[in-house]
């Protein structure tokens, strides 16, 4: 049994680690390029690529609803070794994956005969259409290759091969995209050259799940080993909408520039966000191997911890992008001059929605986990409808914070039900040390507030700005660590231990 919760932990490690080390890597290039785009192409060009982008985006849908149902499914044959099983699904979803090609072919068409019309006129057709070609290859081809090496992988909890391959792709984009930027290729081109190096992904994994596992190809197809594959797609229809439906409704009833500034602050809230699910990525398969083999005890203990760890983490990090966002926006758009970037309460909406999508983290991965896709469908059906509806609506009245409130309203609703949901059906009890933790989540936030009293905000280069921001940081997580010793206890002594134990994390779990 310690030998099995040792391999545990060092898999967790391993995952967790080389995602931190990816999303690290991601944030850091993904300020470098788009910049770069920027000043080169214009706010115009880069909206246009930024909302085209998210049109594609849908493409990703098809396989993510499917492909979190896939993961599911292969927990319990990995968990028991139970190889014919393995097969089995590997087969099924290797065949669904393969018909979706056809209809991400068949959406591009669509794509490139519609979205031309609604792109601003300073473009001509044949300039956009050969931009979504460019853009898109890279999506259909991945499909080619099969997303089930990648879903197969992540759930054998080896995903710190698929974060080290994600590292190596976005460093060489950097490169490569900087270069041709400079050289004065087309933005076309450059993106062509971008799905082409990303490419390496899905081409590695093929070789090394073939090469690394006894997987029989030629076995039966067996449809009913997926039972709830079209389930799963309400599920990340909801994670699709947050991500996508505001640059879409900013492409369809505002402006190219809007879908420019909205890119640029995303940037820095996707790079928040990701740096939370770097960090909590690895308990997705270890929750989905506990509830597997029915350790219910060893889940609860895991469960109350990542729900405390997912509240530490959003504090800090969506509490420091609430304050320093602004002026890095500044700082990092300073010369250009073709749309206004300077949005103090847009920035503030926009922080707080994605702070509450990151809470749901741990209620997420646990329904996934424990494969109910099918009970709670619902939630994620009434929660998109409620983002496009609020943010149609007030898009018309204020623009880009519209969009970004009718995220944080959906989330809301969504949020709320999701613990209940968890609480009464998969980890009981999980709800009432959720509210210990809001409460202190609250008294934080009220002493965070207070922080202008003891730090001076004068920022006028990427330098000040650092300086800045290592001041609220500390300043941060000193009320955290006060707050969470006298209202946090039980979690904080444990997070202490485990620190001063070293890795001696599977002692406890």
């Amino acid at each position: 049994m310690k030998m099995q919760n040792y391999d545990r932990l060092i898999l967790l490690k391993r995952n967790t680690f080389s995602s931190i080390f990816y999303q690290i890597t991601a944030i850091v290039c993904g300020f470098i390029l788009p910049r770069v785009i920027l000043g080169y192409y214009g706010s115009e060009v880069n909206g246009l690529t930024n909302s085209i982008t998210q049109f594609l985006q849908v493409i990703v849908l098809m396989e993510g609803g499917v492909g979190a149902v896939v993961r599911a499914a292969f927990y319990e044959p990995i968990a028991n070794r139970d190889t014919k099983k393995i097969s089995e699904i590997y087969v099924a979803a290797n065949a669904f994956f393969r018909r979706l090609v056809l209809a991400v072919f068949f959406y591009m068409i669509i794509l490139i005969i519609v979205y031309p019309k609604f792109a601003n006129e300073r473009f001509d057709y044949l300039y956009i259409v050969s931009l979504i070609m460019a853009m898109g290859s890279g999506y259909f081809v991945q499909y080619y290759f099969g997303i089930v090496n990648s879903i197969f992988v992540n759930a054998a909890q080896k995903g710190y091969i698929i974060n080290n391959l994600l590292s190596v792709c976005c460093i060489l984009n950097t490169i490569s995209g900087v270069i041709l930027v400079y050289a004065g290729t087309s933005v076309q081109m450059l993106k062509l050259i971008s799905s082409l190096i990303f490419l390496i992904k899905p081409v590695f994994l093929y070789f090394y799940v073939y090469l690394n596992y006894d997987i029989d190809r030629t076995a039966r197809l067996r449809k009913d080993v997926i039972k709830q594959k079209w389930d799963g797609m309400a599920q990340h229809l909801s994670v699709f909408v947050f991500g996508s439906t505001d640059i879409i409704i900013l492409t369809l009833f505002s402006t190219l520039e809007n879908v420019s500034i909205y890119s640029v602050y995303f940037l820095v809230i996707n790079g928040m966000k990701q740096l939370v699910n770097s960090v909590l990525l690895g308990f997705q398969s270890l929750l989905g191997d506990l509830w597997a083999k029915k350790e219910k005890e060893k889940l609860n203990f895991v469960f109350s911890r990542f729900v405390w760890l997912t509240h530490i983490l959003c504090v800090f990090f969506f509490g420091c992008t609430s304050v320093l966002i602004l002026s890095f926006v500044q700082v990092y758009t300073m010369g250009i001059h073709d749309a206004e970037y300077t949005q103090p309460l847009f920035s503030l909406v926009l922080t707080l929605s994605y702070g509450m999508e990151s809470l749901r983290i741990p209620y997420l991965y646990m329904i996934f986990a424990a494969g109910r896709f099918k009970e709670t469908k619902s939630v994620f059906i009434i929660s998109t409808v409620v983002n496009i509806a609020v943010s149609m609506v007030l898009v018309k009245w204020t623009g880009l914070t519209g969009v970004a409130a009718g995220t944080g309203i959906s989330l809301i609703y969504q949020n709320v039900w999701m613990v209940i949901y968890t609480d009464k059906n998969l980890i009981k009890g999980s709800a009432k040390f959720l509210v210990k933790i809001i409460s202190a989540d609250i008294v934080t936030v009220l002493l965070f507030m207070l922080h202008p009293f003891f730090i001076k905000n004068h920022v006028d280069s990427y330098v000040s700005w650092g300086l800045y921001a290592l001041q609220i940081s500390i300043f941060l997580i000193a009320v955290i660590v006060a707050v969470n010793i006298l209202l946090q206890r039980d979690h904080m002594r444990y997070a202490l231990g485990y620190i001063k134990k070293k890795c001696h994390f599977d002692r406890e779990v």
